[in-house]
């Protein structure tokens, strides 16, 4: 999501226009490493806080690591979406991103065709090392 400035927000679309979004703690742009403190929180169509702002002074790492906080992904909706056209409904999007996060710091950077490209070779690793290989390398990923 676009948020003016240059900047862009990891957000996820839900229904009715309501959206979750992660962005620096200091800023409305998105994190560009795993450490850096964020802000998470759900806005409505109208662009108003409709819960309360949840604050990680340890980054991606930290959300990942509290349990209460459910595993989304920003990424999963696109990955799933390209796993689509590419005739793999199927494909688990954590094992996609883990994937492509062996590559890549930040996924935020990538162009949407090099993202296209990296989730249908993240699926030729998932076919070629299997589920439980999958599952391990997401995990690790904290996914």
């Amino acid at each position: 999501m676009d948020v003016g400035g240059g900047c862009s927000a990891l957000v996820k679309s839900e229904v009715g226009g309501v959206v979750t979004r992660i962005t620096k703690a200091n800023d409305s742009c998105a994190p560009q490493t795993m450490g850096e403190p964020i802000c998470i929180a759900r806005y409505n169509a109208d662009d108003k806080l409709i819960d309360n702002l949840q604050q990680f002074k340890g980054g991606i790492n930290e959300w990942i690591a509290d349990s209460s906080v459910s595993r989304w992904s920003p990424y999963s909706d696109l990955i799933t979406e390209i796993a689509r056209k590419l005739g793999r409904e199927n494909v688990n999007p954590r094992w996609v991103e883990a994937f492509m996060s062996l590559e890549y710091t930040s996924l935020n950077s990538i162009s949407r065709e090099s993202f296209e490209k990296e989730v249908a070779i993240a699926i030729c690793c998932i076919d070629a090392l299997g589920p439980e290989k999958s599952e391990q390398n997401a995990k690790s990923f904290g996914l």
